[in-house]
Formats: C-alpha cells, structure tokens, sequence
C-alpha cells in the first residue's frame, strides 16, 4: 500500500533540477527514500 506514497515521494525527488543539486546529493535523496519505504 505504501508504494503510492513511495512512488509520489520519488517523483518529487526526481523534479529536483540537476543544475541545483549535485549528481551525489540526487543520487543520496533517492537512496534515502527508497530506504525510509524499503
């Protein structure tokens, strides 16, 4: 049930421009999403 909610929270990740936020950091934030809802 919690994948709507993990998939609505990776779509907001994902819209983060790269221009703003390094490739490392990106890379982190979806690391750490994937990890809260896994």
């Amino acid at each position: 049930m919690s994948f709507s909610w993990f998939k609505h929270d990776y779509v907001i990740a994902s819209a983060i421009p790269v221009s703003n936020s390094p490739s490392s950091q990106k890379l982190a934030l979806h690391e750490h999403v994937f990890r809260q809802f896994h």
